[in-house]
């Protein structure tokens, strides 16, 4: 009996030792592909990151061509109307005896009374 005994146990050791070495084998291809698909992918990197900076450099010059087509009317138009303002002011300024760019009278900044 006892020898039967001994005998399933070594059995079952065995199943377990050999069910281990499976997993172990299958562990280590699993690592091996993964290490294998990082270096390819790594290989690769430059090419797509290169493809991605062109993309990148063309979307960034047509957003700033469409940005600049957009505002610089408007700007013309501010500054146009800014130096006309500017030159009415300076000219309607002088006649009314001593006004600011805004159209209020000037302050003097000497505080003696």
């Amino acid at each position: 009996m006892a020898e039967n005994l001994s005998l399933a146990a070594d059995c079952a050791a065995s199943l377990l030792m050999f069910a281990t070495f499976i997993f172990l084998v299958a562990g280590t291809v699993v690592l091996y592909s993964a290490w294998r698909a990082l270096r390819s992918a790594r290989k690769a990197l430059p090419q797509y990151l290169e493809m991605a900076g062109e993309s990148v450099q063309r979307v960034s010059s047509e957003a700033q061509r469409s940005t600049d087509a957009l505002i610089r009317p408007q700007i013309a138009v501010a500054s146009t109307w800014a130096g006309i303002r500017a030159g009415a002011t300076s000219l309607i300024g002088r006649g009314r005896g001593g006004t600011g760019s805004s159209g209020e009278p000037k302050r003097s900044t000497d505080e003696s009374p």
